[in-house]
């Protein structure tokens, strides 16, 4: 007899089940999931033909991948105090993706209503219907305009006046159900121009909107298309020393093939030639489009036509296989085209011909491969050529170049030799997209800032730069001269204060040079570095210090000189020296020699020293060493050529008095700075100086000799060839006048065209700045000037108003009485109480 079955057991064996069932059950969710993860993983790995066309556009990249570029300024340029000279001043235009609009509201709407309907609704969610009306609500305290004022920019409210660039109005708003359907999606516009100027303001809280509301917000169908403008504050001011910047092609231009054009129109080709072969006429089927092309390209791009082939249609088991990659048109349009050929079609190929063109195998081909990454100028210009003719091969046309990326650069001045820390790194946003355009994720990485560029400082002092303008355009308009050049140097430091250089083309005689700076004054060339020139007197006192200063000649000594024109003998060589007045012929001192700017007492005194002497004195004077300021093509000078000086009549005598001898004024200013100093040349310098950095001068002259130089140079002032600043200077100084002839470009002197230079230390005792200016083929015949045409009648002034100017900008004292004025006898007494 059976035993009663116990009340405990069934629970127990309802539990043994449930057990059971819940292990097969996770075991087959696990093995689902393993599943899965193995697909996932295999996709990834090794996606398969009909994936990787779904996931990359025509060019082959992903077509879910999205790159936005965001611009950032490049550096400004400043000057010594930190004003700005130059700067980007970032605008654009706001343009709005209609259709990206929608498509974005539509997805949010279905997002929405599903939370609404399962009852998990949030607090702002609510159905949008008219999304322009939303984006006009939060664009329009953004761009300070009336909502209706944007949606009217956007929607073409009269429906019976049809605008293109514009929303319909029958389009405004969703229906309240479904979807827009196909016809009213292309009634929509894609962009509309909402803002064609946007300020600084408005780009930063469009920004700020787009980064508070992250991908899924509705201004993200707001784009903004930068334009950055380089802004000069000041003008014209100092234009020459900031530069100007410029678009230009910084990267690769690559050369690309158009595939899939490339087979449509073979294909299409073959269909016409198999067709006239069958009719027994003669004609050419293509059977390696791409062979033909690489055949063809080869020679232009310095390509083997393999490495094409290879680039375009990829490597089979090591070996180009066009015919087998690119769906052979032979095997396409059938095996036996022999048959064709000799006139008839054999079944392959009627078969080929009916199944028409694989247009699966055809999508998976890139209309821009890549076939040479970087081309060169040649490469382009052999392309251009050969595309141009008409025996080109046919398979050209679906090759091309493409553009490079484009700019900012600097294209003179400040902004191209500084060019690479100016320029600033645009940052970008990588998202990946639905194949309608919505944001689905940012993946890691997906984010980089951009870096701004970096600020430029410069020694240069705006204000200065201005009153030296100012000043040497007065001069040169005055004296309807063809040019102007000017220095202002910081004794101390040798910062570059002020530097300045005019062409002046209108003056009735030949230019002397090229005026590049006719359409744009920033791009005038920096002649105050790059232009050497004779120049004459004013390098004198660097002679005359030497002289002193070595012993070959003392202050007080009587040098003896005839009353007319000084001949000069070295064996059979004979060379007379004139002056440039009557009243500097005689016996002189030495010091009057300096300062009524005698040539034959300069000559005299060199004979003495003799050229290894004088070799010595410009070397260590660094006349044919650049000054190393970081000016692009600064010049060294010209110094007399070997041969030269292998008669004293030449080289030797010339150079005393400034001829056969090319400097530029940065040379001559750096050399003058040691009369400002204890003997010492300061190097110069375009950035401003450090307290705590060391000058490295170079020591060229004794204190004594200094102190001497000094004394005379101010008798050239008060006694001498600058005697016109007496009546300007409000500070006690000392300088040097200059006249020198005009070179010819060819060689040789204009006979009555001249150079008139005036450098100048100030004040007197302590000097703190330099000037240098020259005035460059002054007019004869130029009535406000009298035609005056020396050194110190024209550049003196303008050199001894600059003194004025700049000393009483930096704050020196003075009592705005002339220094060097003859006093009445009323002063006189003053002065003795």
């Amino acid at each position: 007899m059976n035993e009663p079955r116990s009340q405990d057991s069934q629970p127990a064996t309802r539990a043994q089940s449930i057990s059971r069932w819940a292990c097969i059950l996770v075991s087959a969710t696990a093995v689902g999931i393993a599943g899965i993860t193995f697909r996932v993983v295999q996709l990834k790995t090794n996606p398969g033909p009909k994936l990787i066309a779904s996931m990359q556009d025509a060019n082959g990249k992903l077509a879910q991948q999205i790159s936005v570029s965001d611009p950032l300024p490049r550096g400004e340029i400043l000057d010594r105090f930190g004003r700005t000279l130059a700067l980007d001043a970032l605008g654009g235009s706001l343009y709005l993706d209609v259709r990206d609009l929608y498509r974005d509201t539509q997805m949010r709407n279905e997002v929405v209503a599903k939370r609404i309907a399962a009852g998990k609704a949030r607090e702002h969610d609510r159905i949008i219907l008219d999304p322009i009306s939303e984006l006009a609500a939060q664009l329009g305290p953004m761009l300070g305009v009336p909502q209706d004022e944007i949606v009217h920019r956007i929607v073409d409210l009269d429906p019976k006046v049809g605008d293109h660039l514009r929303v319909p109005a029958t389009l405004r708003k969703l229906p309240a159900s479904g979807d827009l359907q196909p016809d009213q999606w292309l009634e929509l516009p894609r962009y509309i121009v909402v803002e064609k100027a946007l300020n600084d303001e408005q780009i930063r809280l469009l920004r700020t909107a787009k980064e508070a509301g992250g991908p899924t917000s509705i201004v993200r169908a707001a784009h903004f298309e930068p334009k950055q403008e380089r802004v000069r504050p000041y003008g014209d001011i100092a234009a020459g020393i900031v530069g100007k910047t410029g678009i230009d092609v910084v990267s690769d231009i690559p050369l690309v093939v158009d595939v899939r054009s490339l087979y449509r129109e073979a294909y299409a080709y073959n269909i016409e030639a198999i067709q006239l072969l069958s009719r027994g006429e003669n004609a050419r089927v293509i059977d390696d489009p791409v062979g033909e092309l690489a055949t063809a390209l080869s020679p232009l791009i310095d390509m083997p036509a393999n490495a094409i082939a290879t680039a375009i249609l990829g490597e089979v088991d090591g070996q180009v296989e066009a015919r087998v990659k690119a769906w052979s048109l032979t095997m396409q349009m059938g095996a036996g085209l022999d048959g064709g050929r000799n006139g008839g079609l054999n079944e392959g190929l009627n078969e080929g011909l009916n199944e028409g063109l694989d247009e699966d195998l055809l999508d998976t081909m890139a209309t821009s491969k890549l076939v040479k990454a970087k081309t060169t100028q040649r490469d382009r210009d052999q392309f251009a050529a050969e595309q141009k003719l008409e025996t080109a091969a046919p398979a050209l046309a679906y090759a091309k170049l493409l553009p490079g990326t484009e700019e900012t650069v600097g294209r003179s001045g400040i902004e191209r030799i500084a060019n690479k820390g100016l320029s600033s790194k645009p940052g970008y946003t990588t998202y990946f997209a639905s194949r309608l355009g919505s944001v689905i994720s940012i993946p890691p990485g997906g984010y980089r800032a951009g870096d701004a560029g970096d600020s430029v400082r410069l020694s240069i002092d705006i204000v200065i730069q201005e009153m030296v303008e100012a000043r040497v355009n007065e001069v040169v308009d005055a004296a309807n001269a063809s040019g102007g050049r000017a220095l202002v140097i910081n004794a101390h430091t040798g910062e570059i204060l002020a530097a300045y250089s005019r062409i002046r083309g209108n003056t009735g005689r030949d230019p002397i040079t090229t005026d590049f700076a006719k359409g744009d004054a920033a791009l005038a060339r920096m002649r105050w570095a790059t232009d050497p020139f004779e120049p004459g007197s004013i390098f004198k006192p660097f002679v005359w210090a030497w002289a002193v200063d070595h012993g070959f000649a003392r202050r007080d000594e009587t040098i003896s000189l005839p009353s007319g024109p000084l001949t000069l003998v070295d064996g059979r060589a004979k060379r007379t020296i004139r002056e440039a007045h009557t009243s500097s012929y005689g016996t002189r001192t030495w010091e009057q020699v300096l300062v009524k700017s005698v040539n034959a007492g300069m000559a005299t005194i060199a004979m003495r020293m003799g050229s290894d002497e004088m070799k010595r004195c410009l070397a260590a004077w660094k006349f044919g060493v650049g000054t190393s300021v970081g000016v692009e093509n600064e010049s060294k000078g010209l110094m007399p050529r070997a041969d030269e000086w292998s008669s004293k009549t030449r080289a030797l005598a010339s150079v005393s008095f400034g001829q056969g001898i090319a400097v530029t004024p940065l040379q001559l200013v750096r050399a003058f700075s040691a009369f400002c100093r204890e003997g010492d040349m300061v190097p110069l310098s375009l950035q401003p100086f450090a307290h705590d950095s060391l000058t490295g001068s170079m020591p060229v002259l004794s204190t004594n000799a200094v102190r001497e130089s000094r004394e005379v140079m101010q008798k050239v002032i008060t006694e001498g060839t600058g005697k016109k600043l007496k009546e300007i200077l409000v500070y006690p100084a000392f300088g040097k006048s200059g006249t020198a002839q005009l070179t010819k470009e060819m060689g040789g002197y204009f006979a009555d065209r001249y150079m008139a230079s005036f450098i100048a230390g100030a004040p007197f005792d302590r000097p703190e700045i330099i000037v240098l200016v020259t005035i460059e083929d002054p007019d004869k015949k130029a009535k406000a000037t009298g035609g005056a045409t020396g050194g110190g009648a024209l550049a003196g002034p303008a050199v001894g108003h600059i003194i004025n100017d700049v000393l009483g900008y930096m704050g020196l004292p003075t009592d705005g009485e002339l220094v060097y004025a003859e006093k009445t006898d009323e002063q006189k007494k003053m002065a003795a109480r």
